[in-house]
C-alpha cells in the first residue's frame, strides 16, 4: 500500500491514529478481546445450563447443615484452586509496577 509524503494511507487515514468505533473499541485488538470475552461468557452460560439440567435430573439430596458445610468447603477449595494462578500473576504485575 502506498503512503503519501505526509505518512497517511491513500484515503488520508494515519496508520498510527487511534479512532473509536461506535461500540467504543479503539483498536482491532480491543475488539478481538471483546469477542473472546463474549465467547467465553456464552460458553460459561452453556456449561452452567447443562450443569443445572444435570442437577435437576439427578437423585434428590437431603440438604442438612452438614451438607451445606461440606458444600461450602468444596466451593471454597475449588475457588482457591481456580484463582491461584490468577492471584500469583496479579501479585507479580503489582510487584513489577511498584519497582518501576
Amino acid at each position: 500500500m502506498r503512503t503519501s509524503s505526509s505518512g497517511t494511507q491513500p484515503h488520508g487515514i494515519s496508520p498510527n491514529k487511534r479512532t473509536t468505533s461506535p461500540k467504543g473499541y479503539s483498536t482491532a485488538s480491543e475488539y478481538i478481546c471483546a469477542l473472546i470475552r463474549e465467547d467465553q461468557k456464552r460458553k460459561a452460560e452453556e456449561k452452567l445450563e447443562a450443569l443445572l439440567l444435570e442437577g435437576l435430573e439427578g437423585d434428590p439430596v437431603e440438604v442438612t447443615d452438614a451438607w451445606w458445610d461440606e458444600f461450602r468447603a468444596r466451593l471454597i477449595e475449588r475457588h482457591r484452586k481456580a484463582t491461584a494462578g490468577v492471584n500469583a500473576t496479579y501479585s507479580r504485575c503489582i510487584a513489577v509496577a511498584r519497582s518501576a
